[in-house]
């Protein structure tokens, strides 16, 4: 766990590191609320410090710091929260272990006696929940139907005339049942429209000319940055909202996500050149169209995009909405169960404006992904619940210029590492050294063939050296 969250040079949404040394931490009660609200709940480890590369500093009492988390989980939080603790050695001190369990679903969110506030683990930190975000906590103890809602105002006017003339086509081309029936009829079983004559928010998302005149924010923002964007520093390099509908919105964030990064030319085992893509196109499509289908459509989540941000060596595409009837260990080995059940049926038999699927079928997305960067050579997708939000992340393992000779190899070991502790901003030899728990000779080794390949940058001379991501 050390190693992981020295390598990413952060705490992680699973794991959250503190020094006590003088004491118990003072949010001791939030960061337990936070992981008992995250799906799968998380870890604390006492007795690091972070500001030196989470380096062992011990605590104050062993056995008093474990008595204390135990009274902190029983009386401070409402309901009470489950933990286990234990005592380890660790590079010469002692450390202590809090396994915090996740809430059941009726019990959340998990409050803060003394204050009535709940808390959320996002990806490096615990953030006090709104009460737009308490409302989907107790929205998520019952099935959601919002997809089947009506919009208020719209009418089949509202909806793409070849879009629906297409989707009822292959709705009876599917069922000897429907030849006969009307094409409103057809629409009402389907779900894309009420029986009062306006369409459902399922019918505007797939089959809608603009749904984004009645949701503004069911729409994707797009943005491409220098670093970081929690990084000092960082800049937006390009930022765009696309709209439309799912169709339309999943080939213009392909187009988008293309036109904002590298392309190689690589040879193949025949002998043959071609081109290969920083992010294969069909991770990115598999990615984007499950926060499409999936994200929360809840009143809570209506204000949120779904986000795509590129970051150096880095894309990452974050929907509202955790997720649903699934664990994330479970992910793409077994059947989704699905949170919008209106707007994927509908589109089953929708296809993008280049004549492709949206939905291939159920649950196909995440093995898709996986295989799509298995063979690009790529690291495996990784996945992020925070039981309000899901995200997915597709990291490449260089920063090819645009029409280089050929592809770098993967980067594995120490080279990762280093690599990994640089994508939050630039650094010298010895900043690098203690976040990622090398000595300085292995760091400066490692850093002299990364400049060489053209990963990183550097800047400066001598000790006051400093480096980036190229």
């Amino acid at each position: 766990m050390v190693s992981l969250l020295r390598a990413e040079g952060n705490d992680t949404a699973a794991i959250e590191a503190k020094p006590a040394l003088g004491g118990l931490p003072g949010n001791l009660a939030s960061v337990l609320s936070a992981f008992a609200n995250r799906p799968g709940g998380g870890t604390l480890i006492l007795g690091l410090d972070e500001t030196r590369g989470f380096a062992a500093c011990g605590v104050f009492d062993v056995k008093a710091a474990q008595q204390g988390v135990a009274a902190v989980s029983r009386s401070a939080l409402e309901p009470p929260v489950h933990v286990t603790t234990e005592s380890v050695s660790f590079e010469g001190h002692d450390v202590i272990i809090v396994r915090i369990l996740e809430c059941s679903q009726t019990g959340k969110p998990v409050r803060v006696r003394a204050t009535g506030q709940a808390f959320l683990r996002q990806y490096d930190g615990t953030y006090p929940l709104s009460s737009l975000e308490e409302q989907a906590f107790v929205a998520a103890r019952t099935p959601p139907k919002y997809d089947h809602d009506m919009v208020e105002g719209s009418s089949q006017g509202d909806l793409d005339d070849l879009a629906i003339a297409t989707f009822i086509r292959a709705r009876r081309a599917q069922s000897s049942v429907f030849v006969d029936w009307p094409d409103e009829q057809i629409l009402v079983h389907a779900g894309v429209m009420a029986a009062s004559g306006e369409a459902t928010l399922a019918g505007l998302l797939a089959l809608g000319v603009l749904p984004q005149a009645f949701f503004p924010n069911l729409a994707i923002h797009a943005s491409s940055w220098t670093g970081s964007p929690r990084a000092a520093g960082s800049r937006v390099l390009d930022s765009a909202v696309i709209e439309g509908p799912i169709p339309v919105m999943l080939a213009d964030v392909e187009a988008w996500v293309g036109r904002n990064t590298a392309t190689a030319i690589i040879e193949t085992p025949d002998g043959n050149l071609r081109d290969q893509p920083q992010y294969p196109v069909r991770a990115v499509r598999e990615v984007v169209a499950n926060a499409l289908i999936h994200r929360d459509l809840g009143p809570y989540a209506l204000n949120r995009y779904v986000s795509v941000t590129l970051e150096p060596g880095r894309l990452v595409v974050a929907n509202p909405g955790g997720l649903y009837g699934i664990s994330l260990d479970a992910l793409g080995h077994t059947e989704s169960s699905l949170r919008n059940g209106w707007l994927a049926a509908i589109l089953m038999n929708v296809r993008t404006v280049d004549g492709r699927r949206v939905i291939e079928r159920l649950g196909s997305g995440v093995p898709a992904t996986r295989d799509a960067m298995s063979r690009a050579g790529l690291p495996e997708p990784r996945f992020f619940d925070s039981g309000l939000a899901f995200t997915a992340r597709l990291d490449s393992t260089y920063a090819a210029p645009a029409r280089v000779s050929r592809a770098l190899p993967p980067l594995t070991g120490n080279s990762a590492a280093v690599l990994a502790g640089l994508t939050a901003g630039a650094g010298t030899a010895i900043e690098i050294a203690a976040q990622t728990g090398l000595s300085l000779r292995q760091t400066r080794y490692v850093l002299k063939s990364l400049v060489t390949q053209g990963r990183v940058a550097s800047d400066g001379a001598a000790r006051n050296t400093r480096y980036a991501v190229a």
